[in-house]
């Protein structure tokens, strides 16, 4: 039986109860502009969780050898302690209110973040104000923050899921600016200064390069004068943000082998795929969840070649396809995955395997869009895309209009060229099979 059949009918008749007050949430949101800066709020009154982000744009492209990890390592920091608030006051005000405040990267932006409930709201945006315009950056919290980066930076080779990931994308994003490591290197780490952090900050929390959203139950216009306050006392700037090259299309496959001593081999690859601003990333978001169905049902279910198999895709401005796979048989498991690819793009699904297909992942969409954060992180991504934040909106529609056709032809066009990477015993490998897609 189909994975996806053991999501509970239950669950999927409430979601879609809930659609059409999902679906019609775009009334809840608007944008408005301060000193600059784009704001995006939407009012949720039917909790009482505030989430603020805020996004500093440009990630990977705007990194250097020497400042791979920069932002992570600014951000980190300065939430730690600010001029007005030291470390032990801001730690005890939050946990006293239940507020948190975090800080996290992508190749695309890296991103501040505040949630808490809404009567601790003034107080929790004091504080995180206070962390976005006022960071520290003392010599002891730095180096503090600066080793646990470190630490983490060498620990990523020893675990084999993060340690292939890293083997394919390096692979596959040579010549890219996502070739540059966003958490940093353990070289580029040992020499960020506490002074390049504060010379960084000033050059670059200017509002043009910064995007707010706050999703939760605030009044629009005491809102607007906390930003206000806030906000004003950051330059404008003129940043311009550009979106990354695509990668470099290599016309063969490519793989790259790294001899482990491990029970298993991990094998992961890489291919060029739509962004969320092109017309057939819908298409190709539904072909790539069919075949992680497929591939689930052949190699673990029927053959019991792997424990672990995945097909799907990333967000990123530059995208990336993936298929993944841990086995001890690696070239049988290689055989199955590659003919599963072949089935889905020379024939077309079925009408009801595409419903099928459709209805679980637009399931799995909406629950994933139950939180203020993501609901955040949704609109943030429409709008640095460039399709805006009102596109983010479009993306149900277009699935719901998919064909058995889209679904073949997004197949053939992309799945191809594909870098693998193998972690593992490299001797099991037959490197034809491999560089044969």
């Amino acid at each position: 039986m189909k994975r996806y059949l053991s999501i509970s009918a239950l669950i999927i008749l409430v979601v879609y109860l809930l659609l059409p007050s999902l679906l019609l949430a775009q009334k809840d949101v608007v944008s408005f502009e301060s000193n600059g800066l784009k704001v995006i709020f939407k009012k949720v009154p039917t909790n009482q969780v505030v989430s603020a982000n805020l996004y500093l744009k440009g990630g990977a492209q705007l990194l250097s050898d020497s400042t791979q990890g920069i932002e992570l390592l600014l951000l980190n920091s300065s939430k730690r302690e600010t001029r007005n608030f030291p470390k032990e006051v801001l730690s005890a005000e939050l946990d006293r209110m239940g507020s948190q405040i975090g800080a996290e990267v992508s190749s695309d932006y890296s991103t501040l973040t505040l949630r808490c409930i809404t009567d601790y709201f003034d107080r929790s945006w004091e504080l995180f104000s206070d962390v976005i315009l006022n960071p520290a950056l003392s010599e002891k919290e730095v180096n503090l923050v600066r080793q646990q980066m470190i630490n983490a930076a060498k620990n990523e080779k020893e675990n084999p899921d993060p340690y292939i990931q890293q083997i394919s994308e390096r692979l596959f994003y040579a010549d890219h600016p996502y070739y540059n490591r966003i958490r940093g290197t353990e070289e580029s780490l040992a020499r960020i200064s506490p002074e390049e952090l504060k010379t960084f900050h000033k050059d670059n929390f200017v509002n043009t390069r910064l995007l707010l959203v706050v999703v939760g139950n605030l009044d629009e216009n005491q809102l607007k004068e906390e930003i206000e306050k806030t906000f004003s006392q950051l330059p404008a700037g003129d940043f311009r943000f550009n979106q990354p090259p695509y990668a470099p299309r290599v016309q063969k496959p490519e793989l790259r082998m790294v001899e482990k001593k491990l029970p298993t081999n991990y094998i992961m690859g890489f291919y060029h795929v739509p962004n969320l601003s092109q017309p057939e990333y819908a298409s190709m978001k539904i072909a790539l969840s069919i075949l992680d169905d497929r591939l689930f049902e052949e190699l673990r279910t029927k053959r019991n070649l792997t424990y672990a198999v995945s097909s799907g895709m990333s967000g990123r401005l530059s995208n990336f396809g993936y298929l993944y796979i841990t086995t001890v048989d690696p070239d049988s498991a290689m055989r199955v995955m590659l003919r599963e690819v072949d089935k889905l793009k020379s024939n077309p699904v079925s009408q009801k395997e595409l419903l099928d297909a459709v209805d679980v992942f637009l399931t799995n969409y909406y629950l994933g869009l139950e939180t203020n954060r993501a609901q955040a992180d949704f609109l943030a991504r429409g709008e640095i895309s460039g399709i805006g934040w009102q596109g983010s909106f479009k993306f149900v529609d277009e699935t719901k209009r998919l064909t058995p056709k889209d679904i073949e032809s997004a197949a053939k066009t992309y799945i191809r060229d594909i870098h693998f990477g193998v972690l593992g015993d490299t001797t099991k490998i037959d490197q034809t099979l491999f560089t044969s897609k």
